[in-house]
């Protein structure tokens, strides 16, 4: 069986190909076919020929959602069939930045989707680690608006929101605090136009409400509390 893939190529190339669906070659991995993904400012740099750990040949992508195809024999938290949320980044869950919750300085995994190991720009992508890797999503929830999870919302939540130190009613030049808000106003109409069949955006306090639900599920209940 084979699957379209995106590849780099090398500084400024890139093409689609054909490439057999990836197998599992850990017993903590799974597969997943993918139904969402989409492009990092990190992708472009790649192609820019800026990062040298990614090498020619390589599948780009490290957002993404999906549908569990297969696991390893060590996977406990997943099943084939299930949807889950791709995190951008992969963590062990055991090595010594793990367990103080640095998943990107993970001393196996860190961000190797797309990088050192082939991404979600792809039909099938083999995930690492898969039970502190993948995060299992609700089946009514709605795929265009929570790809966003994988990598750019919480990204700028912690170089936004955390550390600008964004708090309700503060105002100020910090630029982190200013990107964090345009990127929350395009988030909120993101999520709001997401259906795309015209209907009118759910207010701006049920959006608000949403987003921080999925933090709050994503960081497993994140305990300093999120602004109102």
């Amino acid at each position: 069986m084979r699957a379209l893939v995106l590849v780099y190529q090398g500084s400024s190339d890139k093409a689609l190909e054909q490439r057999p669906v990836p197998e599992i070659s850990a017993s903590t991995d799974a597969i997943v076919k993918v139904t969402r993904t989409t492009i990092c400012g990190t992708d472009l740099h790649i192609l820019n020929g800026d990062v040298p750990s990614c090498q020619p040949g390589r599948v780009l992508g490290h957002e993404g959602l999906g549908v569990v195809h297969q696991i390893g024999p060590s996977v406990t938290t997943f099943r084939p069939g299930e949807r889950v949320l791709i995190s951008c980044i992969t963590s062990c869950g055991k090595c010594v930045y793990c367990r103080k919750q640095m998943y990107s300085h993970c001393t196996s995994g860190g961000w190797i989707l797309g990088n050192k190991i082939d991404g979600t720009q792809a039909e099938y992508v083999r995930i690492p680690y898969a039970d502190t890797s993948l995060y299992r999503i609700p089946d009514d929830a709605d795929d265009e608006s929570l790809v966003m999870l994988s990598d750019i919302l919480p990204t700028g939540f912690e170089c936004g929101v955390l550390n600008g130190k964004v708090q309700p009613g503060r105002r100020g030049r910090n630029r982190a605090a200013y990107r964090s808000n345009l990127f929350t106003d395009a988030l909120f109409l993101r999520l709001g136009n997401s259906n795309g069949r015209g209907k009118a955006a759910p207010p701006r306090a049920t959006l608000l409400k949403g987003v921080r639900d999925a933090i709050a599920t994503m960081t497993r209940g994140y305990e300093h509390g999120l602004p109102a």
